[in-house]
């Protein structure tokens, strides 16, 4: 993930925890053949809903940037 990259595989394995935390027992081979409407980008849909669902939304990457004092930037938590 920190390439910005997602291969098939990693949402694959994403999809799979996701419905295993919501209680649907599946297996990643199962996850494979479903369907999705919007093909992969379907995917990529879930993928992120799932992981803003986990950790929130995502934030730019100056979001998490300091002064030069080291202090957090002023309106960022």
């Amino acid at each position: 993930f920190e390439t910005g990259r997602l291969s098939a595989r990693d949402a694959i394995r994403i999809i799979a925890a996701g419905l295993s935390g919501g209680g649907h027992d599946c297996t990643e081979a199962q996850i494979e053949t479903m369907r999705v409407e919007g093909g992969a980008a379907g995917y990529v849909d879930i993928v992120a809903r799932l992981l803003a669902a986990t950790f929130g939304p995502a934030r730019p990457a100056h979001a998490a940037s300091t002064t030069a004092e080291g202090s957090p930037t002023p309106g960022k938590p």
